[in-house]
């Protein structure tokens, strides 16, 4: 589990504060521990916060398409009523719908790790958040965990790479529910009941408004391609481009070729295999998480050696493996673009 001993290098808040207008609402969110969109426009060169800004994007394609409002129903516009219980009622249905819009954007564009900022940033709040003001419009976390995976289950995306930290996040969760007030812990469990009970019937629709909006749909196989690159990134390589074919394939059609005896297209076709192709950006940022899921005990083993955490702490042993996932991830985004762009010229 994160601390927010690392939090400062996983995330670097002080440049957000720094590129931050201290005077809007978010200020309230920054001083309990970040907040996950400014974390991640402030942060750029993370590529693993990215997910974040998929979220947002959908909310950007919501408000241009106008699609959580039509699900909630002309009559359901809040503008449309002068009664202010039913108003508000309305108004927190509309919200959360644009919430699941959003979500379910970004798990189309990128996969489960749409999910994993999400989770990460919130494992390492001291507490749940209680349910005021705007957040009564949000969902509680472990509902859209839930709805996300339904989601991506409905196109054959498996989130089983990313099971433990759904497992972590869990108990997590579980822990500090227990720790809330009493009345704290009633309000989020009426917004959950609430929540639930509204997208149980809306979901479906949802999900289809989605699959218009975003055409280009993240598919089994980019895991299954991210889970081959992740071993290429942790051998500190970019992994901007794969090969269609295994080296074995490659090298047993190399050893069927006979010299006077194969043409010059047979051989060609052959050595086209060695030709890498670039690979999706969704798959190098879901290659990433892995890879951090993958390494992420050891390196904290590093980081706390002894058993006086905070005076064994060697977090320039974390900084560097931050540094160094965002370095490889970033150059590969890049490589992608260049590699792109040198197959589409004439």
């Amino acid at each position: 589990m994160l601390t927010n001993f690392i939090s400062a290098y996983e995330y670097r808040f002080e440049d957000v504060l720094e590129k931050l207008n201290l005077y809007q609402e978010e200020l309230g969110p920054l001083t309990q521990g970040g907040n996950v969109l400014c974390q991640a426009f402030a942060d750029k060169d993370n590529p693993l916060a990215w997910a974040v800004l998929a979220h947002e994007y959908g909310h950007a394609l919501d408000d241009a398409s106008g699609v959580s409002q039509e699900i909630v129903g002309v009559d359901g516009d809040p503008q449309q009523t002068d009664d202010p219980k039913v108003k508000l009622k309305l108004d927190i249905d509309a919200r959360v719908i644009a919430e699941t819009v959003a979500d379910f954007v970004a798990a189309r564009a990128l996969g489960p790790a749409s999910l994993m900022p999400i989770l990460f940033v919130e494992m390492m709040q001291p507490r749940l958040k209680t349910v005021e003001g705007k957040s009564a419009g949000h969902l509680p976390t472990p509902l859209r965990i839930q709805l996300v995976r339904k989601y991506l289950e409905s196109f054959n995306v498996s989130t089983a790479d990313f099971e433990a930290v759904f497992q972590a996040y869990e108990l997590d969760y579980g822990r500090k529910l227990r720790e809330m007030k009493k009345d704290d812990r009633e309000s989020l469990k009426v917004l959950g009941q609430e929540a639930d009970d509204l997208l149980s019937e809306k979901a479906d629709a949802i999900a289809a408004k989605v699959n218009l909006l975003v055409p280009q749909c993240f598919k089994q196989e980019n895991i299954d391609n991210a889970r081959a690159l992740q071993s290429k990134l942790a051998s500190t390589q970019p992994i901007s481009s794969r090969r269609c074919r295994s080296d074995e394939e490659i090298f047993a059609e190399l050893g069927l070729l006979n010299s006077g005896e194969t043409t010059v297209e047979q051989a060609y076709k052959v050595l086209s295999d060695l030709d890498e192709l670039p690979v999706a950006s969704s798959e190098i940022i879901t290659a990433g998480w892995l890879y951090k899921l993958s390494s992420l005990e050891s390196v904290l083993m590093k980081t706390f050696p002894g058993s006086e955490i905070a005076q064994a702490a060697e977090l320039t042993v974390y900084g560097a493996y931050v540094e160094k996932i965002d370095f490889m991830l970033m150059k590969s985004l890049e490589l992608v673009s260049v590699h792109s762009e040198v197959l589409h010229r004439p």
